[in-house]
Formats: C-alpha cells, sequence, structure tokens
C-alpha cells in the first residue's frame, strides 16, 4: 500500500469560499506545483516534445493537459528516474472533461513511477486548484486517442473512483499500449 495520509489532505473546512469546501493543503496536488515548473530545470521541450526531469516537470505534462494544451508530440521521462510522487494528489493526464484526449507518444523509457495517489479528478484554473465531483477516468492519463503509450512502470501507488479507473490509462481508444507493467503493490479500485 502506497504511504499516503489520506485524513492529512482530506480536511475540509466551511469558512471560506462563500460556504463550498475549501481544501486547506493546496499545495498537496501535483497539478499545482507542475504549474511552477521550470523549462530546463524540471522538463525540456523541443518541437512539441517534452522530456520529464523531475517531479514537477511530470506534473506540468498533467498542468498543461488540464488547462487547455494539446500534447500530440512524444513525452519521455528521463531513462532512469525513479518518479517519487507520494505527498500530493494527482490529477491525471489529460483528466478535464474539457480537455483533449491525450494523442501523443507517452514513453517511460525504463523509469519508475511510484507513489501516485488518485482518487478524484483536481483541477486548475485561475491559479487554484479546484476539486470536482468527477470521480472518472481516475489513472496516469485519463483518456487517450490515437495515442502510444509504451514502457510504463508503475509501483506502490492507489487508484480510486467509480468508472474508467485504472493504473496508467483509464479509456484508451485507437491506443497502443505496449510494455507497462504496474506491480502487486498497486490499489486499483472502481470500474
Amino acid at each position: 500500500m502506497p504511504k499516503f495520509d489520506w485524513a492529512e489532505n482530506w480536511v475540509r473546512v466551511q469558512e471560506h469560499n462563500d460556504g463550498l469546501p475549501y481544501n486547506m493543503f493546496e499545495a498537496a496536488y501535483w497539478i499545482a506545483e507542475g504549474s511552477t515548473a521550470v523549462a530546463g530545470t524540471d522538463y525540456t521541450v523541443s518541437s512539441g516534445n517534452y522530456t520529464v526531469l523531475t517531479n514537477k516537470g511530470f506534473a506540468y505534462i498533467s498542468y498543461l493537459t488540464n488547462t487547455g494544451t494539446s500534447i500530440t508530440g512524444t513525452v519521455t521521462l528521463n531513462s532512469g528516474t525513479t518518479f517519487d510522487m507520494s505527498g500530493k494528489l494527482w490529477s491525471p493526464i489529460a483528466g478535464d472533461a474539457t480537455a483533449s484526449a491525450f494523442s501523443g507518444t507517452f514513453i517511460g523509457t525504463g523509469a519508475v513511477i511510484t507513489n501516485i495517489s488518485a482518487a478524484n479528478y483536481f483541477g486548475y484554473s485561475g491559479g487554484n486548484v479546484v476539486t470536482t465531483n468527477n470521480n472518472s477516468h481516475i489513472a496516469l492519463i485519463a483518456k487517450t486517442n490515437g495515442a502510444t503509450i509504451k514502457d510504463v512502470t508503475i509501483n506502490k501507488s492507489m487508484f480510486t473512483g467509480e468508472s474508467y479507473v485504472a493504473s496508467v490509462v483509464a479509456e484508451a481508444k485507437n491506443t497502443k499500449i505496449n510494455n507497462c507493467i504496474t506491480d502487486a503493490d498497486t490499489v486499483v479500485t472502481g470500474n
């Protein structure tokens, strides 16, 4: 089981946002971290192709796809890197209801993604993390169409939702998925 403190990260108070739930732990969302990623430090980009260098750079891919940027090029994880995503909630790549499906190529290149926790879609709007009641399309990548996903390894992670729940891709259309591994310590619950 992943080391993730659900109680700490799901605390809500009604005192802010006109009585709507407000999460006191906004820094506990990877999508917020991704919004501050630095080119050259966290990721590189050339001709629409991204190389992910750090956890924050990885979150930047989620941030881009969930704030209106379609990625049709290649996303490559830095070879041999362990991306330990513990301590923050993951917003699936292309997880926003209005986001285009990921249609590029995602290559793991021997990198290991570990300790991802995803249980709901957390978006990013106007510089703030926003929660939704969307409990579907929970995975590393929410939806793909015409994509290629290969050489992805996910360890010790948790994906929980109601429908379209998986570890690598929740809903794949016209997609090739090759050599992707999810270990026995990863928990996927939902339909």
